[in-house]
C-alpha cells in the first residue's frame, strides 16, 4: 500500500496514514531529500479506495487520517474533494483530516477551491515557509516568490 520512505509530522503519530500521492509535485528545493527517491504521481482513485479500505479493515475507528505525501494539493480539486467524502462515509468516528501542502500547489487553488475542500473535511495543512526573502527562496528553490 506504501511507498516508502513515508514521512508525517510529529504531531500525526496517532494519526492512519493514507497515502494518496507520492512523493512530491515540486521536489526541488535543495535543502529537502524527503522525496529525492520517488517519482512524483497522484495515486488512481481505484488505488486510492484500496487504500482507504485497507485502512478501514485495520483501524475501523480512525478519527484522525494523514495524507501523504508531499503535497496531496496537487490532485485535482474536485479528486480531492471526493477522496474527503469517501474518507467521512468510511470512517464514521473521523474528527480531523490533514495533510502536507507545498506553496506552490496552494498558491495555484483558488480561494473558493480551498473553501470547498475544507468544507470537505480537510481540517489543517502542514506548509513549510522557510523565508520571506525572494533572494533565500530563489536560492534554496522553493519554487515560490514572497
Amino acid at each position: 500500500m506504501y511507498v516508502a520512505p513515508l514521512y508525517r509530522p510529529p504531531s500525526e503519530a496517532n494519526s492512519l496514514i493514507l497515502q494518496i500521492t507520492i512523493g512530491c509535485s515540486h521536489n526541488q528545493c535543495t535543502f529537502c531529500s524527503m522525496y529525492k527517491t520517488k517519482k512524483y504521481r497522484v495515486k488512481s482513485l481505484e488505488e486510492i479506495k484500496q487504500h482507504i479500505q485497507w485502512g478501514k479493515s485495520l483501524y475501523p475507528h480512525a478519527r484522525r487520517i494523514f495524507l501523504a505525501d508531499g503535497n496531496v494539493l496537487s490532485m485535482p480539486t474536485q479528486d480531492l474533494i471526493q477522496v474527503l467524502q469517501i474518507l467521512f462515509e468510511e470512517f464514521p468516528y473521523l474528527e480531523r483530516v490533514t495533510a502536507y501542502a507545498g506553496p506552490k500547489d496552494l498558491l495555484e487553488k483558488s480561494s473558493e477551491e480551498l473553501a470547498l475542500i475544507r468544507r470537505a473535511g480537510l481540517s489543517m495543512l502542514y506548509l513549510g515557509i522557510e523565508s520571506g526573502s525572494a533572494q533565500v527562496l530563489a536560492n534554496i528553490k522553493k519554487g515560490v516568490s514572497p
